[in-house]
């Protein structure tokens, strides 16, 4: 019987990019609520790390984008970054593609001859 091969998926991680486009951008203007419902997440001092900020965009499955002023702040957001902030440096989330082993490329399985004569 014929076998069909079955293809699985193995995600991989998404990454933190940065975006220059975007510095001197965060999202959420202060006093202005439908703004400030953008932001997913704040971390301030210690806490605001580049590291530690792009680890807690990529966690939460609601942020796309992110920018800060590192060391001091930075602001996680469920939409695109829209108020002006000097200085801040901004990241975006992006998804690596899916590996199927569709992707992979292997070689056809050898098959065996034999050069042997049958006894008589």
């Amino acid at each position: 019987p014929a076998v069909t091969p079955s293809t699985t998926t193995t995600s991989t991680p998404l990454s933190m990019d940065e975006d220059p486009d975007m510095n001197d951008k965060k999202c959420g203007v202060w006093g202005d609520e439908t703004s400030m419902a953008k932001r997913v997440f704040k971390l301030e001092g210690a806490a605001a790390t580049e590291t530690g900020c792009k680890q807690a965009c990529a966690d939460d499955n609601t942020c796309i984008a992110m920018s800060g002023e590192f060391d001091a702040w930075c602001i996680g957001c469920n939409a695109p970054l829209d108020a002006d902030h000097t200085g801040s440096i901004a990241f975006q989330k992006q998804a690596n593609p899916a590996v199927t082993d569709d992707d992979v490329q292997t070689s056809p399985p050898a098959t065996a001859t034999s050069s042997l004569s049958p006894l008589t």
